[in-house]
């Protein structure tokens, strides 16, 4: 940062410490930057290309702020939900394509945890209800709601299916970059307790496959797209079951 700095100056360019912050990552202490007698702020996460970076790689919080955003704009179409005009069906469309791309952005990076599952699921239905204007105090089941508008829950097995089919991209692509960062480790070692999720584990439980045999099977395609569906429809036969 100072040799930044410093380069800056000589081409008569200055350095805004009000407007840089700085994000650490890891437990250990380090020391606090400055660009002359400024101190920089440091912050635990911030804001990336509409993504959510944490310095614990969580991704809770990129989850929570995307419901939020998809729960706004549903609001801002909420003379759209109103209009009688406008069939049910049709309504469904725009919700998929109005709300749940705001909603799903970038959702092929995220390290679903159980919880983060269950608010993917309830926002789900948190949509049907307002695009059928029902309000809580009716005491209706999402299994009512679901039949009126003759869907099955859908959203958490479209991110689902994203995600394994980004992964397979990546393992296929020839950067390296992105394949080092999914298989790397970091040095050192992790402190005591049950393991943190890790992009990959999710990969792993929806196949049911380990290590090896997902990173062979990405290299053949097609093989790995009936994977990917095989997983997609072994996860919706479990909800039923669980239903």
């Amino acid at each position: 940062m100072n040799e930044l700095n410093d380069a800056g100056e000589r081409k008569s360019l200055k350095l805004n410490a009000k407007k840089i912050k700085y994000m650490h990552i890891g437990k250990e202490q380090h020391a606090s930057i400055t660009i002359g007698n400024e101190e920089i702020e440091c912050v635990e996460h911030f804001k990336y290309l509409g993504s959510i970076k944490t310095d614990t790689a969580d991704c809770s919080i990129d989850v929570n702020t995307r419901i939020g955003m998809a729960k706004k704009r549903m609001i801002d179409l909420n003379n759209i939900w109103k209009d009688k005009h406008i069939g049910k069906q049709l309504k469904i469309k725009l919700v998929k394509c109005l709300v749940w791309t705001v909603m799903t952005y970038g959702a092929e990076g995220w390290t679903l945890r159980k919880r983060d599952e269950k608010k993917i699921n309830s926002a789900e239905m948190w949509f049907y209800r307002r695009l059928l204007r029902v309000s809580w105090k009716e005491k209706r089941t999402d299994e009512a709601i679901l039949a009126e508008l003759q869907v099955r829950r859908h959203l958490l097995e479209s991110i689902r299916k994203r995600k394994l089919s980004f992964f397979g991209h990546i393992c296929r692509s020839k950067c390296t970059l992105m394949k080092d960062i999914i298989q790397g480790k970091l040095e050192g070692r992790r402190d005591r307790g049950r393991p943190r999720a890790a992009y990959l584990d999710n990969i792993k439980t929806w196949t049911g496959r380990n290590s090896a045999e997902i990173y062979t099977m990405t290299e053949r395609r097609e093989e790995w797209r009936k994977l990917v569906q095989k997983a997609v429809r072994a996860a919706n036969a479990s909800r039923s079951d669980a239903g």
